[in-house]
This record gives structure tokens, C-alpha cells and sequence, in this order.
């Protein structure tokens, strides 16, 4: 970079890029509920015949993100 006065300027430096680091979802009390209540709360929901039933993508989402980020699921 060139000054105003046809010096050359110091660059800054650049920023150092940050290691990456596992999010560790099975840590969260999210993923922790869901963990522990998945299955009873579908079943739950499939059985109550007073409501309407919960749409499928609603079970595959929530059991999508309990493999999300674990990494014996690739």
C-alpha cells in the first residue's frame, strides 16, 4: 500500500484464522432432552387420538439432529 506522501505502508497483518473446533452437540441440554424423550414423546403423539397426528417430518428431523455433528454418524 501506498501513502499519500509516496511512502510505502506497513500491511496490517492478517488475522489468524481460528482452529476448527467440534460444536459437541451431545453436550446441550437440547440434544440431552431429545435423547432421553424422543421415542416416548412420538409415541405419544401417534397414540393420542384426540389430536391430529404429527407430520413425518417432524420424527425424522428430530432424530436427524440427534446424529448431527456426531461423528460416528460421518
Amino acid at each position: 500500500m501506498i501513502c499519500a506522501a509516496g511512502e510505502r505502508a506497513e500491511q496490517p497483518a492478517a488475522p489468524a484464522t481460528a482452529a476448527y473446533r467440534r460444536r459437541e452437540p451431545e453436550k446441550g441440554a437440547l440434544y440431552c432432552i431429545l435423547a432421553e424423550h424422543l421415542e416416548t414423546f412420538l409415541a405419544r403423539a401417534c397414540a393420542d387420538e384426540t389430536r391430529p397426528p404429527l407430520p413425518r417430518f417432524v420424527g425424522r428431523e428430530l432424530r436427524a439432529y440427534l446424529q448431527c455433528g456426531l461423528l460416528c454418524h460421518g
